[in-house]
């Protein structure tokens, strides 16, 4: 996710998104991740951007998302 970095109310809207993808998984991998999902709209409230991204790059590592339904994202 290099190259892709994501504005504020495009965090939130992937946020929500992973939020609905993942409101069936009750494993403990998941239960990480959607407090990671959590933490990342706390990040934005806090203005730290850059970790909200980063957390977001190892979502899309764990193969919730492709790239492109990211890049489609980051689109006005």
């Amino acid at each position: 996710m290099k190259g892709i970095k994501l504005e504020n109310n495009k965090i939130i809207e992937a946020c929500k998104i992973y939020k609905s993808r993942l409101r069936f998984y009750d494993n403990k991998e998941f239960k990480h991740i959607k407090w990671m999902v959590e933490q990342i709209s706390i990040f934005i409230e806090e203005k730290r951007k850059e970790k909200a991204n980063r957390w977001l790059g190892f979502l899309w590592n764990k193969g919730l998302y492709t790239i492109e339904e990211m890049k489609e994202h980051n689109k006005e």
